[in-house]
């Protein structure tokens, strides 16, 4: 991934003595592999989502090997979902599929679980706050 050049790039470049702070791309096991020495001590947020024992999310893994968690699933799930609207709405009426969107409550992702907007289009999620440490993406605790 690009992220691992990045790192690299920045630590050959004299940014090895800053605290890094990055976005949830640094979950993957691929960047551990290819960058840990740059990456050691990088803090990240990502959102929460079982990765290990999803059986929707780890078939779509399998068939598709995309391995960025919740980002997977919600790509693939949107696609269904924006179908569905589609059909609803048609293709020319964007007033239309903004409602819908928005007054989508509880609809069952193929895999990613039930999916619901918030007042704003968002979709209500927690996060957990992680930093590597011996290579590997820990949890961690703030505040």
């Amino acid at each position: 991934p690009m992220a691992s050049i990045f790192v690299k790039q920045a630590y050959e470049g004299g940014l090895d003595k800053i605290t890094w702070f990055g976005s949830d791309v640094y979950s993957m096991e691929q960047i551990h592999n290819t960058a840990a020495k740059y990456i050691e001590g990088l803090y990240f947020q990502r959102m929460k989502y079982d990765t290990k024992t999803n059986k929707a999310y780890l078939e779509l893994k399998n068939a598709t090997g995309c391995d960025l968690g919740f980002y997977c699933a919600a790509s693939y799930d949107s696609v269904l979902l924006i179908s569905e609207i589609l059909e609803k709405c048609g293709d020319k009426d964007a007033e239309c599929v903004k409602k819908a969107l928005y007054a989508t409550q509880n609809w069952m992702g193929k895999h990613q679980g039930k999916v619901s907007f918030d007042k704003n289009g968002d979709i209500p999620v927690e996060y957990e706050a992680l930093q590597i440490k011996d290579g590997k993406a820990q949890v961690i605790t703030l505040g």
